[in-house]
């Protein structure tokens, strides 16, 4: 193991959150342990207090979650059961009885009103200014800055990055551990401090431009878009406006239905809709989707850019999901890649189109002691697939590349480094439509797989019948799932697997074309102890469902208590067997009947539902 990633073991851990001392004229109820403060708050929420009216227990719960931090956590659970609607969080600033602008469930931004129950679920933030600035926030002006904005921040990334580039371009090869790589510079001693392009740029003049007798308005859009970075309050509204006070720019809050978060005692986080707001100091676990339409997309990337210079320390875990359509672009990966906690052990960034670029801003700054990381669904080019595996600490354990492309031997030389330097360590393993129809670089990987995997998912990739024989030679021992949908797969290839290993729980093979050889193939080959096995989409024959079911199947009328032994017939362990989207399923009566006498067995047609 190299200097690089043996230094990755000594890396300091992330300060620990300080614990939640009790002062010293803590009560009695502050004092009893944190499951018996739970089962007292739900006791008073489900009416074990006889002589307590619902109002009552309302307020004896919101008087315990604003007393203490220490009752806050289980006080807020048990008010859930009895608030009127359910509660939700919102960010606040420090005007209680602001208006408050609220966005739709579906995403948008809207000035129609909200009556509750609709309202919960809702986000909102809280803005000081008047319903008539408020009600301009929803107008035509919005829609038109965010396409400015956009130009904007492109054009700003672009000028910093070739003013960096031409500035180093002498001096590109002698650059040390944390500079740039290729046209992508973070300086020496900025690894672990911020990215420089985006520390340069003067953020608050690329909010979308408004004409200037908005002024008001501008700075409302800045407050909802870029005040992420300040220290803003949470608070927990338990009970909904009254109709009296919805208006068209969304329900004035009355300070009594606020509940103060204690935010020292928050470790989770999840951010959805565009919204976001100030980290609590010692989040452990952060989720960040931006779902929606391309205008929310736009929200969600300039507040989540604000967001990341802000990530604690404590950070243990980051799940990171872009638009599916949309993606977010490098000059909000990037940065956001420069920001990462150094204590991170996970990270999901999934969705985000990424490119050669925003993967080297990323291998740059990876945690040294990471366990996961997942970057599915972004089609990495191989080019940069090649410095991201070189730089991965060989601490990782889970390792999910679904969707990028090993189209280079550089790429595919990485991915056999990698997988040689954690054959005693690395458990998951996604690959799904890494190789295409490269099916010597997919039998290349398959033969250095290690030993210690327990999942593999090498669906949309062409595996031969030669590539299947190198699996067999090399398949993991204690192999739990393997996923080979949509691969080709024929008798032959089901042949080469040879006898599957013991410890198989789950075989997915859907997608493929099966023959009635391939199935018999495929019976046999399966282990005692499957449980699941997944052969939707295979065009299957009457005759090879039918031995599926002889196999497998375990009629509906046995064994149906909760302590019946799950065995199928000869002994072998109970096996879900999904025949879904199989048209002679759909078509043959005879075929169905058998099927669904099966419990043990999954029928879905391609646009109704699913029997079991």
């Amino acid at each position: 193991m190299d200097a690089k990633h043996a230094s990755a073991h000594h890396a300091p851990p992330p300060p620990p959150p300080q614990q939640q001392q009790q002062p010293p004229h803590a009560s009695p109820l502050e004092r009893l342990a944190g499951d018996l403060r739970d089962l007292i708050c739900e006791h008073l929420a489900l009416d074990h207090f006889r002589r307590l009216t619902v109002p009552q227990r309302r307020a004896t719960l919101v008087h315990l979650a604003r007393s203490s931090p220490a009752l806050y956590a289980p006080a807020a659970r048990a008010l859930m059961r009895v608030a009127d609607p359910v509660v939700h969080l919102i960010p606040l600033t420090d005007h209680a009885t602001a208006y408050l602008a609220v966005g739709r469930r579906n995403g948008f931004l809207s000035a129609t009103t909200l009556h509750p129950p609709d309202l919960v679920g809702a986000i909102g933030i809280v803005t000081p200014r008047s319903r008539v600035v408020l009600n301009r926030l929803f107008d035509g002006h919005y829609a038109r800055a965010v396409n400015d904005w956009r130009r904007a921040m492109t054009q700003a990334m672009a000028h910093a990055m070739a003013s960096h580039d031409h500035g180093n371009s002498d001096d590109e090869h002698d650059q040390g551990p944390g500079q740039g790589v290729e046209g992508v510079g973070v300086p020496h001693g900025h690894a672990e401090h911020g990215w420089e392009h985006a520390a340069d740029i003067d953020w608050s003049e690329l909010v979308p431009h408004v004409p200037p007798h908005d002024a008001a308005m501008r700075d409302d859009l800045a407050a909802l878009i870029l005040g992420v970075a300040e220290k803003q309050k949470w608070y927990l509204i338990w009970t909904a406006p009254t109709p009296g006070t919805i208006l068209p720019c969304g329900p004035i809050v009355h300070g009594s239905a606020l509940i103060p978060v204690p935010l020292a005692t928050v470790r989770r986080a999840h951010f959805s809709g565009g919204l976001v707001a100030s980290l609590p100091p010692y989040l452990t676990h952060a989720r960040i989707t931006g779902e929606g339409p391309e205008l929310l997309c736009d929200q969600a990337a300039r507040a989540t850019v604000q967001l990341a210079w802000h990530f604690p320390p404590t950070m243990a875990s980051l799940e990171l999901t872009g638009h599916t359509a949309t993606g977010l672009s490098y000059c909000v990966v990037a940065p956001i890649a420069a920001q990462l906690p150094r204590g991170l052990r996970s990270i999901t960034m999934t969705h985000l189109a990424m490119d050669a670029a925003c993967t080297r801003v990323l291998a740059l700054h990876l945690p040294p002691n990471l366990i996961k990381l997942s970057l599915a669904e972004n089609g990495v080019p191989g080019i940069a697939l090649d410095p991201l595996l070189r730089a991965l600490p060989r601490t990782v354990r889970s390792l999910n590349l679904d969707g990028s492309r090993f189209d280079t031997p550089e790429s595919v030389d990485a991915l056999v480094a990698f997988l040689v330097e954690t054959v005693r360590s690395l458990e998951d393993l996604h690959l799904a439509g890494g190789f295409a129809r490269d099916a010597d670089a997919l039998a290349r990987v398959i033969a250095h797989l290690p030993r210690s995997v327990h999942e593999i998912t090498l669906d949309l990739n062409y595996l031969t019948a030669d590539a299947a024989g190198v699996f067999a030679m090399h398949v993991p021992h204690a192999l739990r799932l393997l996923s080979v949908a949509r691969t080709g797969l024929d008798a032959d290839a089901v042949h080469a697997l040879g006898s599957l290993p013991r410890s198989l729980r789950r075989l997915v093979v859907a997608g493929n074309v099966l023959s009635d050889a391939a199935v018999e193939e495929l019976v046999h080959r399966v282990p005692q102890g499957l449980r699941e096995l997944n052969v939707a989409a295979c065009a299957l024959s009457a005759e090879a469902v039918r031995a599926l079911v002889d196999v497998f199947g375990v009629p509906r009328g046995r064994g149906g208590g909760p302590n019946a032994s799950a065995e199928a017939p000869g002994g072998r362990a109970e096996c879900a067997v999904d025949v879904s989207d199989t048209a002679v399923v759909m078509t043959d009566l005879a075929v169905l009947e058998e099927v669904v006498a099966m419990r043990n067995f999954v029928v879905a047609g391609a646009g109704g539902g699913a029997s079991r």
